[in-house]
């Protein structure tokens, strides 16, 4: 097997999520089975401003053989970018990631199937956008 090798559910969208703490969405899988979540950032969604810095975000879920609703806070994401941070002030979101990868959980050959539903924000008066744990 190779150890890149991974399936990934993608959606792009450019949408300003300032004022959430986090991301929700129903889901299920086939089986039980750990997925990574990525969330794609930019520090601008008009297109003015050349070459935005970005950053990418992850958490891993476990979803099972029932639908059940999931919410990912922010704040327990992990930054994977390298480039300098996008300050919190605002939240402008490009995608959203479910990926599977033979790397990531030592499951070569995993065949299988994933739905997600209704993917929404986390709104809470008392919590402020707050990216990552590891920062």
């Amino acid at each position: 097997y190779q150890k890149e090798s991974k399936a990934c559910l993608r959606h792009s969208l450019n949408l300003d999520v300032t004022g959430t703490s986090g991301l929700s969405f129903w889901a299920m899988s086939d089986r039980q089975r750990q997925f990574c979540v990525y969330v794609r950032r930019t520090a601008d969604l008009t297109g003015k401003v050349k070459d935005s810095p970005t950053e990418t975000w992850r958490t891993v879920v476990t979803l099972g053989p029932q639908w059940r609703k999931y919410t990912v806070p922010f704040a327990e994401m992990q930054r994977l970018s390298t480039e300098p941070k996008i300050p919190n002030e605002s939240v402008y979101i490009t995608g959203i990631d479910f990926e599977r990868c033979a790397k990531d959980f030592n499951c070569p050959g995993d065949t299988g199937r994933l739905w997600v539903d209704q993917l929404g924000w986390i709104v809470d008066a008392q919590a402020r956008q707050t990216f990552g744990r590891n920062q």
